[in-house]
This record gives C-alpha cells, sequence and structure tokens, in this order.
C-alpha cells in the first residue's frame, strides 16, 4: 500500500488527464438540504461552477470555504480574492448556521467513505465540528480500493462521479 504523500504525488499526476463532469450527476442525484457548503475548484479537481450556480438558481444558499490560519470557515458570497494557494476564496461573513450538505474536494477516495486530501488537515477539522452530509465530488478514475488513513480522518458519506453517486457508508458496515 502506498503512503499517503506517494499516493497524493500519484493521484496529482493522473487527475491532470480526468474528463468528465460529475457536477451534472451531483445535480441530478440532488441531496436533501437548504444550505450547501460547496467548494471552490481549483486547478484540476472536479469542476464546482456549474454546480454552485445551479444550486443558487434553485434557491439553495451555499456558503464557500475560507482559509484563516489554521482553520476553513463557511463564508457567504462576497467580492472574490485569491488564498495563499491561488484558491479563490470570499470575503463574505463567516456563516454560523446549520450546513445541510458539504460538497468536499479530493484526490482519491475509496468505497468505505476514506478521503485523500491535499493533507493540511483544513477539511477534517472543518467536518469534525460541523454536522453534515458529506459528498466527496470526483472523477470515476479517483476512486482506489483503499486509501490509507488516520483516526483523525473525517469519513465521506458520499462519492459522487461523472458516473453515480454512492452511499458510501453502506460498504462500512
Amino acid at each position: 500500500m502506498y503512503t499517503k504523500i506517494e499516493l497524493r504525488k500519484e493521484m496529482r499526476e493522473k487527475r491532470k488527464r480526468m474528463t468528465g463532469s460529475p457536477e451534472t450527476t451531483f445535480l441530478s442525484a440532488l441531496p436533501t438540504g437548504e444550505t450547501f457548503f460547496v467548494y471552490r475548484s481549483f486547478g484540476s479537481e472536479a469542476s464546482t461552477d456549474k454546480l454552485i450556480h445551479s444550486l443558487v438558481r434553485l434557491g439553495k444558499r451555499v456558503v464557500t470555504p475560507r482559509i484563516e490560519g489554521t482553520d476553513m470557515f463557511a463564508v457567504e458570497e462576497g467580492t472574490l480574492f485569491k488564498n495563499r494557494y491561488g484558491i479563490w476564496e470570499s470575503d463574505g461573513a463567516i456563516y454560523r448556521g446549520i450546513i445541510d450538505v458539504a460538497v468536499i474536494p479530493l484526490l482519491a477516495a475509496d468505497r468505505t467513505g476514506r478521503r485523500l486530501g491535499y493533507g493540511g488537515g483544513f477539511y477534517d477539522r472543518f467536518l469534525s465540528r460541523t454536522p453534515c452530509v458529506k459528498v466527496g465530488l470526483c472523477y470515476e478514475e479517483q476512486l482506489l480500493d483503499e486509501i490509507p488513513s488516520e483516526s483523525h480522518d473525517v469519513l465521506l458519506d458520499f462519492v459522487c462521479t461523472e458516473q453515480k453517486f454512492s452511499d458510501v457508508r453502506r460498504s462500512r458496515t
């Protein structure tokens, strides 16, 4: 089995060649909720532009991530700026209400809901204090048989690819 560092490097390279639209699958299987926390896609991540616009058109509240120090917060829409990692963020107010569904980026996931992120722990820390449905958005080729994990890693509830929307909680029983 790969270490997380080795797997991150391999999956970053592989993801550059992936295509498709997990956004369309997500919208067709739209989870129940009024407030959606959706990452702003960066680089070769599965795009969320169409998803964000579609959710707003459906009358859903969309909040997005903003990093402050070592923490990440859900924020309202505002003026966009690039953070220290080159990712677009909003300068809007921190959202303190209930989040129903979080749409989460990843480098790889497995069929039990383990997720390989970039290694900063921002999403694990945020999700550990935010009760919500957790959906990993990715390409089918990012699904692996097994991802190395640690005790602080937060598991996904669903994985959405360009081919299907899967309830990965069932695989854990």
